[in-house]
């Protein structure tokens, strides 16, 4: 469900926002590996229970820190190789939180042998509650979300993303 509507939402994002000519595709890709980011992050969370229960919040602190430095090491290699453009940017983020899943797999498998995830115990009706609860706090992000960055949307959709560039270089 989530990946058909990350890549319909990845190609109609030029049609939100004003995009650069000759940059759509770089936007696409962005924004589709931004998504790929967010579901890789999503699901790497349950995993995490294992550090926690453990008491070992360090191995988390390292796998975030680790997943940090690839994304960052992504960044500078594909611009030194490359001409610099926005999807390396979001190739760098999916990087990060891809090895962030597969680390904090591994790790939760070490630190709890015997807790294995199956859906044997998976309950409908706790799904469908928690499915509300979150539908509710999904709108609220997206409210926050837009309070906190409006301006630059408005000015993006009314001025252009030239100004958009200059905007933000004064908020810092």
């Amino acid at each position: 469900l989530f990946l058909p509507l990350a890549c319909l939402l990845s190609y109609y994002t030029p049609a939100f926002l004003n995009i650069p000519p000759g940059q759509a595709a770089n936007t696409r890709l962005l924004f589709l590996a931004m998504y790929g980011s967010f579901f890789a992050t999503l699901l790497s969370n349950p995993f995490k229970l294992a550090q926690l229960v453990t008491q070992r919040f360090y191995i988390g602190q390292w796998i975030d820190i680790t997943g940090q430095i690839l994304r960052y090491s992504t960044w500078i290699l594909l611009f030194c190789l490359t001409i610099p453009a926005m999807w390396q940017v979001g190739f760098g983020y999916l990087l990060g939180a891809a090895f962030s899943l597969a680390a904090s797999s591994v790790v939760s498998r070490k630190l709890m042998p015997r807790f294995r995830p199956s859906l044997r115990g998976f309950s409908k009706a706790a799904f469908i509650e928690m499915t509300k609860l979150g539908g509710w706090m999904t709108v609220d992000q997206i409210g926050t979300f837009l309070a906190l960055s409006i301006d630059v949307l408005v000015i993006n959709r009314m001025i252009g993303p030239e100004s958009v560039g200059k905007y933000s270089a004064i908020l810092g």
